[in-house]
């Protein structure tokens, strides 16, 4: 009996077994460094002016900084990047109400698809603006407090609290 193609059958199937599961370890492997490694980012909220009118378009500005030594990759998901889909803010008035959320919550695939991924350089920083209004209701004159919240997903630090303040 010849062995010889047998041999070569089982080596073949062995050979692409070790691949794909070589190739499944990478896979996970990196999607452990992109959401552990983001820990590590910060994240600061500024106002774009300092008093806004009741009736103005409230923008701020959200920025994520890298402060390693090392090229670290985040999600956009529950971050003004993919815009005010979803509650990544607390907003509070000086008496400590909650301003409710009212935008659009949105499904998302887990894990994130590679798309979704931004990428900052040691030392870099990445910053957009977006506006509040269509996605908190502040409907009263006053002072209020907001944060940018953590969540799992991206792993960006909470923000320090900026105060606004809306005049009628």
């Amino acid at each position: 009996m010849n062995l010889k193609p047998i041999t070569i059958v089982l080596g073949s199937i062995l050979s692409f077994t070790m691949i794909s599961c070589n190739s499944n370890k990478i896979n996970n492997q990196e999607q452990t460094e992109n959401s552990t490694s983001s820990s590590k980012l910060i994240s600061s909220l500024k106002a774009t002016q300092n008093n806004y009118n009741i009736k103005d378009t409230i923008t701020l500005e959200f920025t994520v900084k890298n402060p390693t030594s090392k090229v670290i990759k985040f999600t956009q998901y529950h971050t003004p990047f993919e815009g005010m889909i979803s509650n990544f803010l607390t907003i509070k008035d000086t008496k400590g109400n909650d301003i409710k959320y009212i935008g659009p919550m949105v499904k998302r695939v887990t894990p994130p698809p590679s798309n979704s991924y931004h990428t900052l350089e040691p030392g870099a920083s990445e910053s957009i603006k977006f506006s509040i209004n269509k996605s908190y209701k502040i409907e009263n004159a006053g002072t209020y407090i907001i944060n940018y919240i953590q969540t799992p997903i991206n792993g960006i630090k909470t923000s320090k609290s900026i105060k606004i303040k809306v005049n009628n």
